[in-house]
């Protein structure tokens, strides 16, 4: 199965192409700032949380990690740490 990476997936484009991406088969590991639902500094609404449960409620696969605890992208996703 193909795996993607999406970063600002917690609202907005980077929520819809998570969310696309799963619907076309791809287990999705996703990133924001915004890790749960009412943390936003802007106030704005959606979560990583929320993304990866609207993902895995409709049977797909979604791995939320928040950006500072990532050292190298999960497998096959990258070749290159940071």
């Amino acid at each position: 199965m193909p795996v993607a990476m999406v970063t600002g997936a917690s609202r907005g484009i980077g929520r819809a192409i998570a969310v696309a991406l799963a619907r076309e088969g791809y287990d999705v590991a996703v990133t924001a700032r915004t890790v749960a639902e009412g943390t936003s500094v802007e106030g704005l609404p959606g979560s990583l949380e929320s993304t990866a449960a609207e993902i895995e409620a409709a049977g797909w696969s979604a791995t939320p990690s928040r950006p500072r605890s990532i050292r190298c992208c999960p497998s096959g996703t990258a070749s290159t740490c940071w």
